[in-house]
C-alpha cells in the first residue's frame, strides 16, 4: 500500500479567506476611527472659535465696569450668524456682583449658544472700576 503524501508551498483556501477577513475588519475599524477624528476636530475648532469670539466679548465689555457694582444685561442678542461655518448662536453679556462684601467687584460674563444639539461656552472675569 501506498501513500502520496505530497505537500505544496502555499496558503489554503480557508487561511486566505481568513486572512481577507481579518484585512478587512481592520481596513473598517481604521475608517471609523478616521472619520472619528475628522468629526471631533471639526468640534473642537468650533468650540475653539466660539471660544474666542466669547473671550473678546468679554475683554471690550470689561469697560463697563460700576461702583458699586449693579447686576446687568449690557448685550443680548437672539440670534445671530456667529460665521465660519459655525451658523447661528445666541449671545449674552452680563455683569453681576458675586461678593456682596466687595461693592465694587464686577464679574463680567459672556455666553455663547451655539449648534444643534446646543452647546454652550462661556467665559467670565472680575473687574474693578476703582480698585479693589
Amino acid at each position: 500500500m501506498m501513500r502520496n503524501n505530497s505537500t505544496h508551498p502555499g496558503f489554503t483556501a480557508i487561511e486566505l479567506l481568513i486572512t481577507l477577513f481579518i484585512a478587512a475588519m481592520a481596513l473598517a475599524t481604521g475608517y471609523q476611527l478616521y472619520i472619528a477624528i475628522i468629526t471631533e476636530s471639526g468640534n473642537t475648532r468650533m468650540e475653539a472659535e466660539v471660544g474666542s469670539m466669547a473671550y473678546s466679548r468679554v475683554r471690550s465689555y470689561t469697560t463697563s465696569a460700576v461702583a458699586p457694582c449693579t447686576p446687568a444685561t449690557l448685550f443680548y442678542q437672539p440670534s445671530i450668524n456667529l460665521g465660519n461655518g459655525i451658523g447661528d448662536g445666541m449671545i449674552t453679556v452680563t455683569r453681576d456682583c458675586p461678593n456682596m462684601s466687595l461693592p465694587n467687584l464686577n464679574r463680567i460674563t459672556a455666553s455663547i449658544r451655539y449648534g444643534s444639539p446646543q452647546k454652550t461656552v462661556t467665559h467670565a472675569t472680575y473687574v474693578s472700576p476703582e480698585g479693589l
